[in-house]
């Protein structure tokens, strides 16, 4: 049976936990929009349940070169029955005319994301901003396995859209680009963390190998024949 001590303050305590609740809740989320670094804000795609999918995003405009990254992350428990260690992953990107497609590969970090991710960054350069609209996105794992057996997994595409602006060739200074030996160096670093020596673009087939003579091909993939494809290191 309720006293009359239960029945005044039962309610106002009641009252209380839950603004006590909600005060918490808005201060964290305050406090963690407030603590958010630049590698938060970065756009990000994640790959987990054999979906690919955006999880954040920021404007990406027209011309844009190297002022932003996109982030991956890449659960390792979808990738089970592949060898992490020897992983490569080919990063295909179809332009918003549908007619041209960049094709590059991640080069994932030694350590892992929460124990849980392998993670890569790519610059946001003009290769894939130079016409505004609809791009789209999508992976290609592989590897090979002791058996000398090319292994690969191709996601879904998901889109990304570059928002229009001006041009800006007219007016950036030749000299404020890219040192183009240092560009060199890194791309030589990038191949020499990897099983994949060099690839070859054929039409719609990209073929891999493990040699820069092309000699030992590790295997073949063939890309959608509705788009003309070249690395992404073919222009700026």
């Amino acid at each position: 049976m309720k006293t009359a001590f239960h029945r005044i303050l039962c309610p106002l305590f009641a009252d209380y936990f839950t603004f006590s609740t909600c005060y918490v809740f808005v201060l964290r989320t305050f406090v963690t929009f407030l603590t958010q670094t630049e590698e938060d804000k970065l756009n990000t795609i994640l790959y987990r349940d054999r979906v690919l999918l955006r999880t954040l995003s920021s404007p990406i405009y027209q011309n844009e070169n190297r002022a932003d990254s996109i982030k991956f992350l890449v659960s390792v428990d979808d990738l089970f029955e592949f060898d992490t260690k020897s992983l490569n992953c080919m990063l295909c990107i179809t332009l918003p005319n549908g007619q041209e497609g960049k094709v590059t590969f991640l080069d994932f970090e030694d350590t892992l994301y929460f124990d849980r991710y392998l993670v890569a960054h790519i610059p946001v350069t003009k290769t894939f901003t130079k016409l505004s609209g609809t791009l789209s996105i999508n992976l290609i794992f592989s590897y090979e396995d002791s058996y000398k057996l090319f292994h690969y997994l191709p996601t879904n595409n998901i889109t990304l859209s570059v928002l229009e602006t001006s041009s800006t060739n007219s007016f950036i200074d030749p000299d404020e680009t890219t040192n183009p030996f240092t560009e060199m160096a890194q791309k030589l670093d990038t191949l020499e963390k990897s099983k994949i020596s060099c690839i070859d673009i054929d039409g719609h087939t990209v073929h891999f190998y493990s040699n820069s003579e092309k000699t030992e091909r590790l295997g073949t993939v063939v890309l959608p024949e509705d788009v003309v494809w070249t690395t992404m290191e073919d222009t700026e």
